[in-house]
Protein backbone atom coordinates (compact mmCIF):
# COMPACT_ATOMS: atom_id res chain seq x y z
CA UNK A 1 0.00 0.00 0.00
CA UNK A 2 1.32 3.25 -0.97
CA UNK A 3 1.78 6.44 1.56
CA UNK A 4 -1.45 8.39 0.38
CA UNK A 5 -3.58 5.20 0.38
CA UNK A 6 -2.34 4.31 3.54
CA UNK A 7 -3.54 7.43 5.09
CA UNK A 8 -6.61 7.49 3.21
CA UNK A 9 -7.63 4.24 5.31
CA UNK A 10 -6.59 5.19 8.33
CA UNK A 11 -8.42 8.43 8.26
CA UNK A 12 -11.50 6.83 7.38
CA UNK A 13 -11.23 4.49 10.38
CA UNK A 14 -10.71 7.64 12.48
CA UNK A 15 -13.92 9.08 10.56
CA UNK A 16 -16.12 6.28 11.94
CA UNK A 17 -15.87 6.64 15.69
CA UNK A 18 -17.14 3.52 16.37
CA UNK A 19 -17.45 2.45 19.97
CA UNK A 20 -14.63 -0.06 19.22
CA UNK A 21 -12.10 -0.51 16.30
CA UNK A 22 -13.48 -1.93 13.03
CA UNK A 23 -11.14 -4.66 12.17
CA UNK A 24 -12.84 -7.86 11.71
CA UNK A 25 -11.58 -11.37 12.27
CA UNK A 26 -10.33 -12.12 8.92
CA UNK A 27 -9.31 -8.25 8.03
CA UNK A 28 -6.75 -8.83 11.07
CA UNK A 29 -5.16 -12.05 9.94
CA UNK A 30 -5.25 -10.81 6.38
CA UNK A 31 -3.43 -7.45 6.40
CA UNK A 32 -2.95 -5.12 2.99
CA UNK A 33 0.62 -4.42 4.44
CA UNK A 34 3.52 -6.73 6.05
CA UNK A 35 2.79 -9.99 7.27
CA UNK A 36 0.83 -11.63 10.29
CA UNK A 37 3.30 -13.22 13.31
CA UNK A 38 1.27 -15.87 15.38
CA UNK A 39 2.16 -16.13 19.50
CA UNK A 40 0.60 -18.53 21.23
CA UNK A 41 2.72 -18.53 24.56
CA UNK A 42 2.92 -22.06 25.63
CA UNK A 43 3.50 -24.85 23.02
CA UNK A 44 4.95 -22.24 20.60
CA UNK A 45 8.51 -21.73 19.68
CA UNK A 46 10.75 -18.88 19.74
CA UNK A 47 12.52 -20.30 16.64
CA UNK A 48 9.99 -20.80 14.92
CA UNK A 49 8.83 -18.92 11.73
CA UNK A 50 5.70 -17.44 13.44
CA UNK A 51 3.33 -18.76 10.98
CA UNK A 52 -0.24 -19.84 11.88
CA UNK A 53 1.00 -23.59 12.10
CA UNK A 54 4.51 -23.07 13.56
CA UNK A 55 3.64 -19.73 16.40
CA UNK A 56 5.88 -18.10 18.19
CA UNK A 57 5.91 -18.63 22.33
CA UNK A 58 6.85 -14.35 23.29
CA UNK A 59 5.55 -11.46 22.03
CA UNK A 60 8.83 -9.85 22.76
CA UNK A 61 10.33 -12.40 20.83
CA UNK A 62 7.99 -12.16 17.73
CA UNK A 63 8.15 -7.83 17.91
CA UNK A 64 11.67 -8.48 17.50
CA UNK A 65 11.19 -10.58 14.16
CA UNK A 66 8.86 -8.24 12.84
CA UNK A 67 9.36 -5.79 10.63
CA UNK A 68 7.99 -2.25 9.69
CA UNK A 69 4.14 -2.90 8.71
CA UNK A 70 3.49 -6.11 10.29
CA UNK A 71 1.18 -7.54 12.41
CA UNK A 72 1.62 -9.42 15.91
CA UNK A 73 -1.67 -11.77 16.79
CA UNK A 74 -1.65 -13.35 20.27
CA UNK A 75 -3.41 -15.95 21.69
CA UNK A 76 -4.95 -16.03 25.14
CA UNK A 77 -3.21 -16.68 27.94
CA UNK A 78 -0.71 -14.59 30.83
CA UNK A 79 2.22 -13.51 29.16
CA UNK A 80 5.25 -12.22 31.86
CA UNK A 81 8.16 -11.60 28.85
CA UNK A 82 11.04 -13.89 28.50
CA UNK A 83 12.58 -14.95 31.29
CA UNK A 84 10.05 -12.54 33.12
CA UNK A 85 11.31 -9.09 32.26
CA UNK A 86 7.89 -7.84 32.15
CA UNK A 87 8.18 -5.16 28.91
CA UNK A 88 7.83 -5.02 25.45
CA UNK A 89 9.72 -3.00 23.44
CA UNK A 90 8.25 -1.79 19.64
CA UNK A 91 11.52 -1.50 17.65
CA UNK A 92 9.23 -0.54 14.75
CA UNK A 93 6.19 0.18 13.38
CA UNK A 94 3.81 -2.59 13.84
CA UNK A 95 0.60 -3.53 15.26
CA UNK A 96 -0.55 -6.11 17.68
CA UNK A 97 -3.60 -7.97 18.58
CA UNK A 98 -4.76 -9.88 21.64
CA UNK A 99 -7.98 -11.95 22.49
CA UNK A 100 -7.55 -14.66 19.90
CA UNK A 101 -8.72 -18.14 20.74
CA UNK A 102 -5.95 -20.69 20.53
CA UNK A 103 -6.25 -22.08 17.47
CA UNK A 104 -7.12 -18.35 16.04
CA UNK A 105 -10.53 -19.38 14.85
CA UNK A 106 -11.90 -16.81 16.80
CA UNK A 107 -11.56 -13.12 18.69
CA UNK A 108 -13.46 -11.91 21.64
CA UNK A 109 -10.74 -10.06 23.72
CA UNK A 110 -13.46 -10.11 27.02
CA UNK A 111 -13.67 -13.92 26.49
CA UNK A 112 -10.09 -15.10 25.15
CA UNK A 113 -8.16 -12.75 27.14
CA UNK A 114 -4.82 -12.11 26.48
CA UNK A 115 -2.94 -11.01 29.80
CA UNK A 116 0.18 -8.96 29.92
CA UNK A 117 1.04 -9.38 33.89
CA UNK A 118 4.58 -8.96 34.86
CA UNK A 119 5.34 -10.95 38.21
CA UNK A 120 6.43 -9.59 41.47
CA UNK A 121 10.18 -9.61 41.00
CA UNK A 122 9.84 -7.18 37.59
CA UNK A 123 11.17 -4.25 39.49
CA UNK A 124 14.37 -6.11 40.27
CA UNK A 125 15.22 -6.96 36.23
CA UNK A 126 13.55 -3.88 34.83
CA UNK A 127 13.05 -1.22 37.50
CA UNK A 128 13.04 2.05 35.02
CA UNK A 129 10.86 0.29 31.83
CA UNK A 130 7.61 1.08 30.68
CA UNK A 131 5.53 -2.09 29.96
CA UNK A 132 4.81 -1.96 26.23
CA UNK A 133 6.47 1.42 24.64
CA UNK A 134 8.40 2.27 21.36
CA UNK A 135 12.10 1.87 21.43
CA UNK A 136 14.23 5.28 21.51
CA UNK A 137 15.47 7.17 18.94
CA UNK A 138 12.13 5.35 16.58
CA UNK A 139 10.94 6.41 13.85
CA UNK A 140 7.16 5.29 12.58
CA UNK A 141 6.38 4.38 8.91
CA UNK A 142 2.87 2.44 9.44
CA UNK A 143 -0.21 2.91 11.34
CA UNK A 144 -0.18 1.12 14.94
CA UNK A 145 -2.12 -0.21 16.62
CA UNK A 146 -2.94 -2.02 20.30
CA UNK A 147 -5.51 -3.78 20.56
CA UNK A 148 -7.59 -6.64 22.62
CA UNK A 149 -4.92 -6.37 25.63
CA UNK A 150 -5.21 -6.73 29.69
CA UNK A 151 -2.42 -4.83 31.07
CA UNK A 152 -2.06 -5.74 34.76
CA UNK A 153 0.71 -4.46 36.92
CA UNK A 154 -1.08 -5.36 40.34
CA UNK A 155 1.45 -8.35 40.50
CA UNK A 156 4.69 -6.15 40.32
CA UNK A 157 3.60 -2.71 41.81
CA UNK A 158 5.00 -2.50 45.61
CA UNK A 159 2.75 -2.03 48.33
CA UNK A 160 2.62 -2.18 51.99
CA UNK A 161 1.04 -4.95 54.00
CA UNK A 162 -1.79 -3.34 56.27
CA UNK A 163 -0.97 0.41 55.99
CA UNK A 164 -3.38 2.61 53.84
CA UNK A 165 -5.36 -0.68 53.76
CA UNK A 166 -9.00 -0.50 54.31
CA UNK A 167 -11.61 -3.10 55.02
CA UNK A 168 -12.07 -5.56 52.46
CA UNK A 169 -9.39 -4.45 49.90
CA UNK A 170 -6.56 -6.97 48.69
CA UNK A 171 -3.29 -4.73 49.72
CA UNK A 172 -2.31 -1.55 51.48
CA UNK A 173 -1.45 1.61 49.34
CA UNK A 174 1.19 1.69 46.94
CA UNK A 175 4.26 2.50 47.86
CA UNK A 176 5.53 5.51 46.45
CA UNK A 177 7.97 8.84 47.58
CA UNK A 178 10.78 8.79 49.62
CA UNK A 179 12.51 5.54 50.72
CA UNK A 180 10.29 3.82 48.10
CA UNK A 181 11.10 1.68 45.19
CA UNK A 182 8.89 4.17 42.91
CA UNK A 183 7.14 2.56 40.48
CA UNK A 184 7.11 4.57 37.19
CA UNK A 185 6.17 1.54 34.77
CA UNK A 186 3.38 3.43 31.95
CA UNK A 187 1.34 0.73 30.60
CA UNK A 188 1.55 1.76 27.40
CA UNK A 189 3.73 4.45 25.27
CA UNK A 190 4.00 5.04 21.92
CA UNK A 191 5.28 7.27 19.48
CA UNK A 192 4.02 7.68 16.01
CA UNK A 193 1.57 9.51 13.33
CA UNK A 194 -1.26 7.18 13.18
CA UNK A 195 -2.04 5.59 16.63
CA UNK A 196 -4.66 3.30 18.18
CA UNK A 197 -5.13 1.56 21.73
CA UNK A 198 -8.56 0.38 21.28
CA UNK A 199 -10.45 -2.48 23.25
CA UNK A 200 -7.85 -3.30 25.82
CA UNK A 201 -8.35 -3.53 30.14
CA UNK A 202 -5.97 -1.38 31.86
CA UNK A 203 -5.87 -2.01 35.80
CA UNK A 204 -3.03 -0.87 38.23
CA UNK A 205 -1.05 1.04 36.00
CA UNK A 206 2.09 2.40 38.45
CA UNK A 207 2.32 5.62 36.33
CA UNK A 208 -0.32 6.35 33.46
CA UNK A 209 -2.21 3.45 31.69
CA UNK A 210 -1.86 5.51 28.18
CA UNK A 211 0.58 8.01 27.04
CA UNK A 212 0.56 9.06 22.94
CA UNK A 213 3.01 11.14 21.79
CA UNK A 214 1.92 12.39 18.34
CA UNK A 215 4.59 13.53 15.63
CA UNK A 216 5.14 13.42 12.12
CA UNK A 217 7.02 10.37 10.71
CA UNK A 218 7.24 8.48 7.34
CA UNK A 219 3.15 7.71 7.48
CA UNK A 220 2.82 11.41 7.32
CA UNK A 221 2.81 13.44 3.95
CA UNK A 222 1.15 16.67 5.41
CA UNK A 223 1.66 18.36 8.30
CA UNK A 224 -0.98 18.19 11.20
CA UNK A 225 -2.90 14.98 9.30
CA UNK A 226 -1.65 12.68 12.53
CA UNK A 227 -4.12 10.81 14.26
CA UNK A 228 -4.26 9.38 18.18
CA UNK A 229 -7.00 7.04 18.65
CA UNK A 230 -8.15 6.01 22.05
CA UNK A 231 -11.71 4.29 22.17
CA UNK A 232 -13.31 1.40 24.16
CA UNK A 233 -10.59 1.11 27.08
CA UNK A 234 -11.53 0.23 30.44
CA UNK A 235 -8.99 1.90 32.50
CA UNK A 236 -9.44 1.08 36.60
CA UNK A 237 -6.91 2.12 39.68
CA UNK A 238 -4.12 4.07 37.47
CA UNK A 239 -1.84 6.51 38.76
CA UNK A 240 -1.71 10.21 37.95
CA UNK A 241 -3.44 9.48 34.27
CA UNK A 242 -6.04 7.51 32.73
CA UNK A 243 -5.06 8.82 29.21
CA UNK A 244 -2.46 11.35 28.21
CA UNK A 245 -1.85 12.71 24.52
CA UNK A 246 0.79 15.09 23.52
CA UNK A 247 2.29 16.60 20.03
CA UNK A 248 5.92 16.50 19.87
CA UNK A 249 5.56 19.23 16.50
CA UNK A 250 3.02 21.98 16.58
CA UNK A 251 0.25 21.36 15.06
CA UNK A 252 0.62 17.56 15.44
CA UNK A 253 -2.57 16.19 14.33
CA UNK A 254 -6.11 15.40 16.37
CA UNK A 255 -6.39 12.81 19.70
CA UNK A 256 -9.91 11.34 19.69
CA UNK A 257 -10.77 9.66 22.69
CA UNK A 258 -14.44 8.09 23.01
CA UNK A 259 -16.17 5.29 24.89
CA UNK A 260 -13.67 4.59 27.00
CA UNK A 261 -14.50 3.97 30.87
CA UNK A 262 -11.55 5.33 33.25
CA UNK A 263 -12.49 5.26 36.81
CA UNK A 264 -9.91 5.31 40.34
CA UNK A 265 -7.10 7.55 38.74
CA UNK A 266 -4.76 8.05 41.81
CA UNK A 267 -2.70 10.65 42.76
CA UNK A 268 1.02 11.53 42.27
CA UNK A 269 1.91 10.56 45.96
CA UNK A 270 -0.14 9.65 48.53
CA UNK A 271 -1.58 13.42 49.61
CA UNK A 272 -4.19 13.25 47.24
CA UNK A 273 -3.51 16.19 46.06
CA UNK A 274 -1.73 16.47 42.68
CA UNK A 275 -3.08 14.93 39.16
CA UNK A 276 -5.15 11.84 39.41
CA UNK A 277 -6.55 13.07 35.87
CA UNK A 278 -9.55 10.76 34.13
CA UNK A 279 -8.27 13.08 30.58
CA UNK A 280 -5.18 15.17 30.56
CA UNK A 281 -5.52 17.11 27.72
CA UNK A 282 -1.81 18.58 26.49
CA UNK A 283 -0.60 20.95 24.13
CA UNK A 284 0.03 20.80 20.24
CA UNK A 285 -2.98 18.58 19.75
CA UNK A 286 -6.39 18.80 19.17
CA UNK A 287 -8.67 16.85 20.97
CA UNK A 288 -12.29 15.25 20.42
CA UNK A 289 -13.21 13.54 23.92
CA UNK A 290 -16.70 12.01 23.65
CA UNK A 291 -19.02 9.35 25.35
CA UNK A 292 -16.53 8.46 27.71
CA UNK A 293 -17.64 7.55 31.38
CA UNK A 294 -15.34 9.58 33.77
CA UNK A 295 -15.77 8.63 37.32
CA UNK A 296 -14.24 8.79 40.67
CA UNK A 297 -11.31 10.06 40.16
CA UNK A 298 -8.92 11.26 42.70
CA UNK A 299 -8.41 14.49 40.79
CA UNK A 300 -10.68 16.41 38.15
CA UNK A 301 -12.19 14.15 35.17
CA UNK A 302 -10.63 16.05 32.87
CA UNK A 303 -7.85 18.39 33.26
CA UNK A 304 -6.78 21.42 30.56
CA UNK A 305 -4.49 23.49 32.56
CA UNK A 306 -2.07 24.23 29.54
CA UNK A 307 -4.12 26.64 27.50
CA UNK A 308 -5.52 24.42 24.76
CA UNK A 309 -8.30 25.82 22.75
CA UNK A 310 -8.92 23.34 20.31
CA UNK A 311 -11.59 21.17 22.28
CA UNK A 312 -14.58 19.14 21.53
CA UNK A 313 -15.84 17.58 24.33
CA UNK A 314 -19.71 16.00 23.99
CA UNK A 315 -21.86 13.25 25.50
CA UNK A 316 -19.69 12.46 28.37
CA UNK A 317 -20.40 10.85 31.91
CA UNK A 318 -19.13 12.06 34.76
CA UNK A 319 -19.44 11.81 38.77
CA UNK A 320 -17.66 11.50 41.51
CA UNK A 321 -14.60 13.25 40.68
CA UNK A 322 -13.08 14.62 43.58
CA UNK A 323 -11.59 17.47 42.67
CA UNK A 324 -14.70 18.03 40.20
CA UNK A 325 -15.59 17.39 36.27
CA UNK A 326 -13.15 19.59 34.49
CA UNK A 327 -9.70 21.94 35.47
CA UNK A 328 -8.61 24.29 33.47
CA UNK A 329 -7.21 27.64 33.27
CA UNK A 330 -8.62 30.55 30.59
CA UNK A 331 -5.96 32.96 31.56
CA UNK A 332 -3.08 33.77 33.34
CA UNK A 333 -3.65 33.65 37.63
CA UNK A 334 -7.38 32.18 37.21
CA UNK A 335 -7.80 28.32 37.88
CA UNK A 336 -11.16 26.99 37.70
CA UNK A 337 -12.95 23.43 38.56
CA UNK A 338 -16.51 23.17 37.33
CA UNK A 339 -18.67 19.97 36.88
CA UNK A 340 -20.60 19.02 33.93
CA UNK A 341 -23.88 21.23 34.31
CA UNK A 342 -21.68 24.28 33.92
CA UNK A 343 -19.88 23.20 30.99
CA UNK A 344 -22.16 25.01 28.64
CA UNK A 345 -20.46 27.99 29.49
CA UNK A 346 -17.01 26.83 27.83
CA UNK A 347 -15.49 28.26 25.22
CA UNK A 348 -14.53 25.25 23.43
CA UNK A 349 -14.86 23.94 19.83
CA UNK A 350 -18.01 22.12 20.93
CA UNK A 351 -19.70 20.89 24.11
CA UNK A 352 -23.03 19.14 23.91
CA UNK A 353 -24.56 16.65 26.14
CA UNK A 354 -22.42 15.94 28.86
CA UNK A 355 -23.87 15.05 32.04
CA UNK A 356 -22.95 14.70 35.58
CA UNK A 357 -24.98 11.72 36.87
CA UNK A 358 -24.90 9.00 39.48
CA UNK A 359 -25.03 5.89 38.40
CA UNK A 360 -24.52 2.28 39.25
CA UNK A 361 -21.16 0.40 37.92
CA UNK A 362 -20.44 -2.72 39.10
CA UNK A 363 -17.54 -1.62 40.55
CA UNK A 364 -15.54 -3.51 43.83
CA UNK A 365 -17.85 -2.98 46.59
CA UNK A 366 -14.89 -2.24 49.38
CA UNK A 367 -12.52 -0.34 46.93
CA UNK A 368 -15.24 1.90 46.18
CA UNK A 369 -16.28 2.61 49.66
CA UNK A 370 -12.34 3.23 50.08
CA UNK A 371 -12.03 5.81 47.94
CA UNK A 372 -15.37 7.20 48.24
CA UNK A 373 -13.73 8.23 52.05
CA UNK A 374 -9.84 8.40 51.29
CA UNK A 375 -8.49 11.26 53.32
CA UNK A 376 -4.99 12.53 54.15
CA UNK A 377 -3.84 14.03 57.20
CA UNK A 378 -0.53 15.70 58.97
CA UNK A 379 0.23 16.36 62.42
CA UNK A 380 3.35 18.61 63.62
CA UNK A 381 4.49 17.61 66.86
CA UNK A 382 6.82 20.91 67.41
CA UNK A 383 7.57 22.54 70.70
CA UNK A 384 9.82 25.17 70.55
CA UNK A 385 10.10 25.44 74.18
CA UNK A 386 10.82 21.99 74.97
CA UNK A 387 13.91 21.01 77.11
CA UNK A 388 15.82 19.49 73.71
CA UNK A 389 14.72 22.57 71.67
CA UNK A 390 16.22 25.19 74.46
CA UNK A 391 19.46 23.00 74.66
CA UNK A 392 19.68 23.32 70.41
CA UNK A 393 18.76 27.18 70.66
CA UNK A 394 21.72 27.66 72.97
CA UNK A 395 24.37 25.62 70.86
CA UNK A 396 23.08 27.48 68.01
CA UNK A 397 21.39 24.57 66.42
CA UNK A 398 18.34 24.40 64.73
CA UNK A 399 15.50 23.48 66.46
CA UNK A 400 13.38 20.70 65.10
CA UNK A 401 9.91 19.12 64.91
CA UNK A 402 8.22 16.07 63.56
CA UNK A 403 6.06 15.74 61.05
CA UNK A 404 3.60 12.76 61.05
CA UNK A 405 1.17 12.12 58.12
CA UNK A 406 -1.66 9.22 57.61
CA UNK A 407 -3.75 8.24 54.35
CA UNK A 408 -6.42 6.32 54.62
CA UNK A 409 -5.71 4.66 51.06
CA UNK A 410 -3.42 5.10 47.81
CA UNK A 411 -3.15 3.56 44.80
CA UNK A 412 -4.26 0.04 46.52
CA UNK A 413 -4.45 -3.21 43.57
CA UNK A 414 -8.10 -3.31 42.27
CA UNK A 415 -9.15 -6.87 41.79
CA UNK A 416 -8.66 -6.50 38.16
CA UNK A 417 -11.00 -9.44 37.12
CA UNK A 418 -13.97 -7.52 38.68
CA UNK A 419 -12.69 -4.71 36.15
CA UNK A 420 -13.71 -7.25 33.07
CA UNK A 421 -17.43 -6.43 34.20
CA UNK A 422 -17.04 -2.46 33.34
CA UNK A 423 -16.92 -3.65 29.49
CA UNK A 424 -20.40 -2.48 28.24
CA UNK A 425 -21.87 -1.90 31.88
CA UNK A 426 -23.63 1.34 30.02
CA UNK A 427 -25.12 0.81 26.84
CA UNK A 428 -23.92 3.87 24.80
CA UNK A 429 -21.46 5.01 27.25
CA UNK A 430 -17.99 3.92 28.33
CA UNK A 431 -16.67 1.04 26.65
CA UNK A 432 -18.63 -1.40 25.44
CA UNK A 433 -18.43 -5.32 25.10
CA UNK A 434 -15.59 -5.20 22.43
Amino acid sequence: MNLKACAFAVAVLFAVSLPAAAASLEEILNPKTGKVIYVIGKGGKNKNAGTKDKPMKNIDKAMAKAEAGDTIVVAEGTFKGTFGVGFWEMPKSMSLYGGFNRDFSARNPKKHLTILQPGADRFSKAPKKHMLFTKNNFEPTHPMVVDGFVFEQGQMNPYEGNLGKPEGVETGMMKVGAGSMNPNATCVTMFGSYLTVSNNLFVNCANLAVRLKLGAGGVTDLKGSGRALVANNVIVASRMSGVEVYGTQDNAGEAEIHHNTIVFTWSRVKDLATLGYGVEILTKVKFNIHHNIIALNIGPGVNNQRFNEHIKMDHNLFFGNKQKDFWFNPSGNVDIRINADEFEDLELDSVEGNENKQIKLPLDKAYTAGVLSASYSEKTDYNPDSQANKLRALMGVNKQGKISSKVSMFGNRYPWKKALELWGAVKGKGAQNP
